[in-house]
């Protein structure tokens, strides 16, 4: 863990709790992020990993790490992180130390679950009714074992009050970009993210880049097709050239698309580009018609149309209403 930092009025807290069978990355990412804040804004927060007791814990792989202190022996923080993991998925805590973990969650101001950390977070109450995500593999077993939670399988993070969660491994890391936004600002968090080398937002919005992993798991004779597409919207990605790439007929093409993702390829391709539009819209430094140019549309026109179809606003109040809820967020 990073060297302790003197906690200060605008120090935030943040406890990583750790159990036999952590997933060693849904630790280091979100440390690294809320770290490099640290670089970038000083002081910004105090990290510390917490366990039952204040001794070594064994993670799936890798060396055994040594907690800062038992969670018996600490306040509630103002972050408190359930770190994922196969051991964490199969947790089942002792009374005393469920009543100890539900009063940290209940005392901190929010509640982040890594990956399966989700399952803990069911186990002690903090599900119920909530929007929330894990890893794809293991969705349909949160949803039969917390049947009232509302499960978000189609996004790299969820939040719902101040319960957040993440699904896969690396989306910690875009989960806990999130709360530094939230916390210091759009260009703080963007700070973070290119010292980390890593997308603020991810091309295509988290929803549309799910849909890119999932075309490679549900769709083989797309899978690459997706993935070429999401990678190159600005060229041109009408039926005829899709089709072409792919080595089909238009009408052979369109039929098996549309079966394999419920919608014809040009919705496709307009949700992708929209998507990925609303990220760059929240840079104030890029102009509407640059947003449209970037994404594969031929004029500003086509694309305040396009995007208000999709979305029911145009680009412009879209923008400024991501503005004024990132000022507010920072208050």
């Amino acid at each position: 863990m990073p060297a302790s930092i003197p906690v200060d009025m605008k120090t935030r807290s943040v406890q990583f709790f750790v159990a036999d069978g952590f997933q060693p990355l849904d630790l280091a990412g979100p440390v690294s992020v809320f770290s490099s804040t640290n670089d970038t804004k000083a002081s910004a927060y105090a990290l510390s990993t917490v366990s039952f007791e204040a001794s070594p814990v064994l993670p799936s792989a890798g060396p055994a790490i040594l907690p800062d202190s038992a969670i018996y022996d600490v306040d509630p923080p103002d972050t408190f992180v359930i770190v994922g993991g196969a051991g964490i998925r199969r947790l089942h805590p002792d009374q005393r130390a469920r009543e100890r973990l539900c009063t940290l969650a209940a005392g901190a101001r929010r509640v982040v679950s890594i990956c399966t950390g989700a399952f803990l977070a069911g186990r002690l109450g903090l599900i119920d009714g909530k929007r929330v995500t894990t890893h794809w593999r293991h969705q349909d077993e949160l949803r039969q074992a917390y049947p009232t939670c509302r499960l978000q399988d189609d996004q790299l993070y969820a939040t719902d009050g101040t319960f957040w969660s993440s699904a896969g491994v690396t989306a910690g890391i875009d989960v806990c970009l999130a709360l530094v936004s939230r916390d210091h600002g759009a260009s703080v968090a963007a700070a973070v993210a290119r010292e980390l080398v890593v997308y603020l937002h991810r091309p295509g919005g988290q929803a549309q880049y799910s849909e890119v992993m999932r075309a490679q798991t549900t769709s083989k004779r797309f899978a690459e097709l997706i993935y070429w597409i999401h990678n190159n919207l600005q060229t041109d990605l009408s039926v005829p050239a899709l089709a072409d790439r792919v080595g089909m007929s238009e009408r052979n093409f369109q039929r098996r698309f549309k079966q394999d993702f419920g919608q014809t390829a040009s919705n496709f391709v307009e949700q992708l580009r929209i998507s990925q539009a609303q990220d760059i819209l929240r840079s104030p430094s890029v102009s509407i018609s640059a947003t449209a140019s970037s994404v594969g549309f031929k004029s500003a026109d086509s694309f305040r149309r396009a995007f208000e179809r999709v979305l029911g606003v145009n680009p412009s109040f879209y923008r400024a209403r991501f503005d004024e809820v990132d000022k507010e967020d920072r208050r």
